[in-house]
């Protein structure tokens, strides 16, 4: 299987000086072939790369889909856009409460690998955002309700917020949806879903027809609501191959 979502990523990457996207490779255990052990923890990560500008993204772009097929690894990238000022900031913070315990104690003992995962923790905290923020709408296939239900409901979404732009990227068992995180979403839903059901009450033919079928596709998003979930500060999958691991 192969997923490629290279393409999407010109309406979501808005770059700006200052600021980047983290790409990160991972290794999920339900993709694994056995050849990584990874039974203590459900992914691996395997690689990092910060992306500041389309340039830069073209400059690794073979890179990260060759690590992927060699591996089989998950390449993610982070939905918000992160400061690089505030990224350096965090990671001073948390240095600076390792140097805390040495300063207080002379027995203090910190890991040689808390201190490598500084950059990756401190890139993946919310706080570090740098405004250009997306909420995504996990639709996955919890249930076994198939891929026709689960491509419904994708497009579920696209009819109840035609105002909005969502940008579609393909998942092993499903999509993500990205919608700017410029209002509430889930306060939006109810006020839409309740305007429909307000809406049956109207005599006039065609809109009560509309508000029909408004009314239909919030009872099946709600019937199906275990397969899908909203995220906010996540990561959405952009390349996946795992022919090279079989």
């Amino acid at each position: 299987m192969e997923i490629n979502n290279f393409y999407q990523l010109e309406n979501l990457l808005e770059f700006k000086e200052g600021s980047y996207y983290k790409f990160i490779a991972l290794i999920r255990a339900k993709d694994n072939s056995g050849v990584i052990d990874t039974k203590e923890r459900g992914e691996i990560f395997v690689r990092q790369w910060f992306v500041d500008s389309n340039q830069s993204l073209l400059k690794y772009r073979e890179d990260m889909i060759n690590l992927c097929k060699a591996t089989g690894a998950r390449l993610y990238v982070t939905t918000d856009r992160k400061s690089v000022k505030k990224t350096v900031f965090k990671m001073l913070e948390q240095l600076n409460d390792i140097i805390k315990q040495f300063v207080f104690s002379s027995y203090a003992c910190v890991s040689l690998r808390k201190l490598s995962k500084f950059s990756s923790s401190a890139s993946s905290l919310a706080e570090c955002s740098d405004g250009n923020k997306y909420w995504l709408i996990d639709i996955d296939d919890k249930d076994g309700i198939g891929d026709d239900k689960v491509n419904q409901l994708s497009q579920d979404f696209e009819y109840i917020f035609p105002d909005k732009k969502i940008i579609r990227f393909k998942t092993v068992n499903g999509w993500h949806l990205l919608i700017k995180r410029d209002f509430d979403y889930r306060a939006e839903f109810a006020k839409r879903w309740q305007k429909a059901k307000d809406g049956l009450e109207d005599q006039d033919g065609m809109k009560r027809l509309f508000y029909i079928q408004q009314e239909e596709v919030f009872r099946r998003l709600w019937r199906y609501r275990s397969n899908y979930e909203d995220k906010e500060n996540a990561l959405t999958l952009v390349y996946f191959n795992n022919e090279a691991t079989k």
